[in-house]
């Protein structure tokens, strides 16, 4: 009975996950006008390693496999959110969003290439309505004839980095390893992040209101959402939970 409703919530913690998402583009478009894409993510990532530490102390204690399985998805998502983030710089937040949600499709297709892992018709045309659906939602006709540049294709590229994280943390993710595989990634994204920063150099916001909005991105968006990505996609198959985590944009 406990497995039963536990699966039943997954859904719904995919769905909030979804959610959340979608409202850190809207924080960090505001707060790029005083930091760097890279340099807010490191700060993000930084915090919310520290507080999933704190939030779950138990999970340091994990195995050395338990512990690359964690780098290799931090690794994937750091790739996501630099290249989402820097895309975000140069295309508007909708369009963003929409583009970066494109890894309903490319979750699917990873998937069978890599696992060799057959797809239903039937999750094929949710992947299909989705797309369209985020599209009616997200696209504005009138920026439709801008082009697709540099901006737009690095966003692109996040999606595929997405798709990639979605279809390793349903291989990884179990009951069992879920507060450990969140820690370490989330440690590894903040090293990621910190490294891709050094350039620009590294500096702590300078207003209380990014403070309060990078509390926001860093323990609700980061520790808490990737707690519930783990925990969701343990028990909800990779596809279908890209097609739950798709209603980002909306």
């Amino acid at each position: 009975m406990v497995g039963f409703r536990s699966s039943r919530l997954a859904v719904p913690a995919l769905l909030l996950m979804a959610a959340l998402w979608g409202s850190t583009l809207v924080v960090m478009k505001g707060i790029y006008a005083h930091m760097s894409p890279e340099n807010l993510l490191a700060c993000r990532f930084a915090m919310a390693a520290a507080a999933f530490g704190i939030l779950f102390p138990k999970a340091w204690r994990a195995n050395m496999r338990t512990i690359a399985k964690g780098v290799t998805l931090g690794v994937l998502f750091a790739a996501g959110q630099l290249l989402q983030a820097i895309g975000l710089g140069t295309t508007q937040a909708a369009m963003n969003g929409f583009i970066t949600s494109l890894y309903v499709v490319f979750t699917p297709l990873l998937a069978a290439v890599i696992f060799r892992k057959k797809v239903s018709t039937a999750i094929w045309g949710a992947v299909a309505l989705a797309t369209v659906g985020m599209g009616v939602l997200a696209l504005d006709p009138s920026t439709l004839g801008s082009g697709f540049g540099i901006g737009q294709l690095l966003t692109l590229a996040s999606a595929v980095a997405y798709a990639g994280h979605i279809v390793a943390t349903g291989r990884f993710a179990n009951p069992s390893n879920v507060t450990s595989l969140g820690l370490y990634q989330t440690i590894t994204v903040a090293i990621v992040c910190t490294i891709a920063a050094l350039p620009g150099g590294l500096s702590a916001p300078t207003h209380m209101e990014d403070w309060l909005a990078l509390a926001y991105l860093a323990i609700i968006c980061g520790a808490l959402t990737t707690f519930m990505q783990s925990w969701g996609q343990a028990r909800v198959e990779s596809t279908r939970a890209a097609v739950i985590m798709c209603t980002e944009p909306l």
